[in-house]
């Protein structure tokens, strides 16, 4: 299936450093470069038990100054 392989590699990243917070009402941000996969990952942990979620969507959109 198209797409399927990022979408495991997501999943186990979530499962790994999220999963393990034992308060699911902590406020999460998500985003990726382009909104999409964060947009799944959302959905991923809202059905995991986090409803304090949001997708802040892709970061190429971003227009403000980038401080390095």
């Amino acid at each position: 299936m198209k797409g399927s392989r990022w979408k495991q590699r997501l999943f186990f990243l979530l499962r790994g450093s999220i999963m393990g917070m034992r308060r699911k009402g902590t406020q999460l941000f998500v985003h990726c470069l382009s909104g999409a996969r964060s947009n799944q990952a959302v959905s991923f942990l809202k059905r995991s038990g986090y409803g304090n979620v949001k997708n802040i969507g892709g970061i190429s959109g971003y227009t403000g100054k980038v401080v390095r």
